[in-house]
């Protein structure tokens, strides 16, 4: 079978057989997907993340994003704080789409960084349209299923 005609494959990690909308696009592999299924490469970055290498990798994105964009960072660290202590409850419905999603599925979005209490609760979607990031009906589509095979 043509690499063009495959619409799923063999994820090397978990062996476990999955449609091509479920790994990240990857344009340097010839099939123009990563290696490894989303759910695996999530695992790996969140693993590498917790070595003294990953945690270095961390705070050397941090610093830079804090020089990049100060004001961004303020706002999101004082809202973290408020939802951390419960003065603010995160929800699990997007107050664009009103679908129900966990809580870890939902995104503050900022319209204007000095009024960092001021947010949008996006789901991951909703999110990214903002953003004008998302275009693909099909990623929707699978991103809803696999949500509902969570809950």
């Amino acid at each position: 079978m043509k690499i063009e005609e495959q619409t799923s494959k063999v994820c090397p990690k978990c062996k476990i057989e999955k449609l091509f909308n479920q790994y990240y696009k990857d344009i340097t592999t010839k099939q123009g997907i990563s290696v490894y299924c989303m759910p695996c490469q999530r695992k790996q970055a969140s693993d590498y993340e917790k070595t003294e290498k990953g945690k270095a990798t961390v705070r050397r994105k941090n610093a830079n994003m804090l020089a990049k964009y100060p004001l961004k960072l303020r706002a999101r660290q004082i809202l973290h704080s408020k939802v951390k202590s419960g003065i603010i409850i995160k929800p699990t419905q997007c107050s664009s789409c009103d679908n129900y999603f966990q809580k870890e599925r939902i995104h503050a979005h900022h319209e204007d960084y000095n009024k960092p209490l001021d947010v949008l609760w996006l789901c991951d979607i909703c999110h990214k349209k903002k953003h004008n990031k998302i275009i693909d009906k099909q990623l929707i589509q699978s991103f809803l299923e696999a949500e509902q095979s969570i809950k």
